[in-house]
């Protein structure tokens, strides 16, 4: 009878799942960094963002409404319209 830890790790298999766990865990490291860059890139050009409710969207600028959609007021091509004007 022979034990599995006894045996020596020769398969590339067993030597590359360190390799991946670490890249993973690199990864999972460098993930908080490439969000905060890309939220630093978004609020610096004061990007507008949407707030969509079931029937109101809230339109904002570095957390400021600067404008409002009622959904629900007129057709879905006037709304659309809408939404382009108050974004450019």
């Amino acid at each position: 009878m022979s034990i599995a830890a006894n045996q020596p790790l020769q398969s590339d298999r067993a030597r590359s799942w360190p390799g991946r766990a670490l890249a993973w865990w690199l990864g999972e490291l460098r993930a908080p960094g490439d969000d905060l860059r890309r939220w630093l890139a978004i609020s610096r050009r004061g990007a507008v963002t949407i707030e969509a409710g079931e029937r109101y969207w809230i339109l904002r600028q570095r957390q400021r409404p600067v404008g409002q959609i009622d959904w629900q007021a007129g057709d879905a091509e006037t709304c659309r319209q809408a939404l382009r004007e108050r974004i450019a």
